[in-house]
């Protein structure tokens, strides 16, 4: 049903890129198989290879503008599955489930078989880039944070640093994912958050002060002032009915917010690539000096406007008792009670059992 909704991915017209979509084997618990979109280069060879996880209850096709302009900004080819939110999945193969987190990372490790067949039943013949990137917007960062944590964990010692940081788009600190995943990460692996205004639906900024606590001093990322969540989740599918929808009900990003977010991530994957994030020498991304919250505030320019942004960590949130009281409803749904059948790793690092919150 929600392939017959969301229909194929496409590319805005006269884009560079070729967007297919093919099936990625996963192998979570008896075996996984996710619908995967795959962004790549009409010509030429991506240089850059970028994995992209959706948010909670949403489908990768409708990420389609944000997902063509990472392949297009950054000569890479973008490959992202689209993963059940089903918070009873006992086997843990869900979206924000360890079990399901371990079994992604071990995609990139070996030969990586199962992400080329995908690549070439989308229509992929060039090479996939050893170097590699996690990506997610919302729950999605969990699992783009989890799996580089387990990857990295797992990965044999020569090919350790083919993950080469990881990208969060107003991430999650749900369920203590992304601070589990820092907890395995040495501090040299970037993991940057573009976020938006504490909310709701991002836990007060949970996920800035879980940066700010695990990497203390070090420059983290940006909060865009007047961000809005859907600032990465940039659609037109359906004549732009489903980003209208996600406007009405996570607020209307601003159009210099929207270009933030692809030219802060540019000049960051460009330094991750080349070894420089943490090098103020070398590096060619947007940047600023940590220090009190709310302190530092950046220019960004872009095609739409000048976008602002403050150097994580930002402004301490400022929700009322009843907007916190939903903000914690919303988190607890992450909490993943019902993963008690899983022989993968779980929250709680065993092999079964409810992980913890």
């Amino acid at each position: 049903m929600v392939k017959l909704v969301v229909g194929p991915p496409a590319v805005p017209p006269g884009s560079t890129v070729t967007a297919r979509r093919s099936t990625l084997q996963i192998d979570c618990g008896d075996g996984y198989t996710a619908d995967a979109d795959w962004y790549y280069p009409k010509q030429g060879q991506p240089d850059k290879f970028i994995y992209f996880q959706h948010g909670f209850m949403a489908h990768a096709g409708i990420y389609n503008l944000t997902l063509a302009a990472l392949a297009e900004r950054n000569n890479a080819i973008v490959v992202a599955p689209t993963i059940t939110s089903n918070y009873f999945a006992c086997d843990g193969c869900s979206l924000t489930a360890d079990p399901m987190h371990a079994a992604v990372g071990r995609l990139f490790q070996d030969d990586r078989d199962a992400l080329l067949a995908s690549a070439r039943a989308a229509g992929f013949k060039g090479t996939l880039p050893e170097k590699f990137v996690f990506a997610g917007q919302s729950a999605g960062s969990m699992l783009a944070a989890g799996a580089a944590g387990y990857y990295y964990d797992s990965a044999p010692a020569d090919r350790k640093d083919d993950l080469v940081g990881v990208l969060l788009y107003d991430g999650s600190a749900a369920n203590g994912a992304l601070g589990r995943a820092l907890d395995k990460l040495p501090s040299s692996v970037p993991v940057l958050q573009v976020a938006a205004t504490p909310s709701v639906i991002n836990y007060g900024g949970g996920a800035n002060n879980v940066l700010a606590e695990k990497r203390p001093g070090q420059f983290n990322g940006v909060q865009l002032i007047g961000g809005a969540h859907s600032d990465a989740f940039q659609s037109d599918a359906y004549f732009g009915l489903v980003q209208g929808f996600v406007g009405l009900v996570f607020g209307w990003s601003a159009p210099q917010n929207v270009a933030a977010v692809q030219v802060l991530s540019q000049g960051w994957l460009t330094d991750m690539y080349a070894g420089r994030v943490y090098d103020p020498a070398t590096r060619t991304g947007i940047y600023g000096e940590p220090g009190e919250p709310g302190q530092t505030v950046i220019d960004i320019p872009t095609d739409a406007g000048l976008a602002r942004g403050y150097v994580l960590p930002g402004p301490p949130a400022s929700l009322s008792p009843i907007e916190w009281f939903f903000a914690r409803m919303l988190h607890s749904i992450n909490s993943n009670d019902f993963v008690n059948c899983s022989t993968e790793p779980t929250a709680a690092g065993s092999c079964s059992g409810a992980t913890a919150v």
